[in-house]
């Protein structure tokens, strides 16, 4: 153990382990753990240590040591989606407004296709009628929606929910926030 010229005490990963084993009730929030080099560890460190330190790494995945998450476009990459499905963005989009009946839907799904649009979430709403499709061949059942995705239109039209957001007036605010 080390005291920082700022007042913090800095611990060896091996004197934190040992001092959980004495006391599994401390509280580490405040702890700064070190390795033998000096360096301050990351989350992201600490955690994959955890993993080799008590041989985990088979049952849990270690983490990116570059201590950033995956974005949406590598993990949409990894997605296993039938070609039929992986259309232009264009074509979904004339899909989507083609299951409109009339201008007020018609509105309010080119507002939606636009905000999911700017979030780069076509991808999402493409796997997501890859999903309701397969569920429909396999006759699975699932709710009738609940929580803020029943705010949106276009996840009715797909068939995520069975709750017409236009009826009942409710604002995709509440779900694209």
């Amino acid at each position: 153990m080390k005291q920082t010229d700022d007042g913090y005490l800095l611990f060896e990963v091996d004197e934190i382990i040992e001092a959980f084993y004495q006391n599994p009730r401390i509280d580490f929030a405040d702890f700064v753990v070190t390795h033998n080099s000096g360096d301050t560890y990351s989350d992201v460190l600490l955690y994959n240590q955890s993993l080799n330190n008590f041989y985990m790494t088979d049952d849990y995945k270690t983490i990116d040591c570059k201590n950033r998450l995956p974005t949406h476009e590598e993990n949409q990459s990894k997605w296993k989606i039938p070609e039929e499905y992986n259309i232009d963005d264009d074509k979904f989009a004339e899909w989507i407004l083609s299951k409109c009946t009339g201008d007020a839907e018609i509105q309010r799904c080119g507002q939606e296709l636009l905000m999911f649009q700017e979030r780069n979430m076509f991808p999402l709403l493409k796997y997501l009628r890859y999903f309701v499709d397969i569920m429909h061949k396999n006759n699975v059942v699932w709710g009738v929606g609940r929580g803020s995705s029943v705010a949106s239109f276009v996840l009715f039209l797909i068939g995520i929910h069975r709750i017409n957001s236009l009826f009942y007036d409710l604002d995709i605010g509440e779900f694209l926030r």
